[in-house]
């Protein structure tokens, strides 16, 4: 991948779209939703 030197910022997007096609061809979606469930507070922690 190309690395940003300068302060161009299509070179940027470009380096951006290119780790998100990078990303959907291992098959990864970078979008998911991941949700966890809460099983401590801080209050009970202290």
């Amino acid at each position: 991948m190309a690395d940003v030197q300068n302060n161009n910022p299509g070179s940027e997007l470009a380096v951006r779209r290119e780790k998100l096609a990078a990303l959907v061809a291992e098959g990864k979606n970078p979008f998911t939703i991941t949700k966890y469930e809460v099983t401590a507070h801080a209050s009970e922690i202290v």
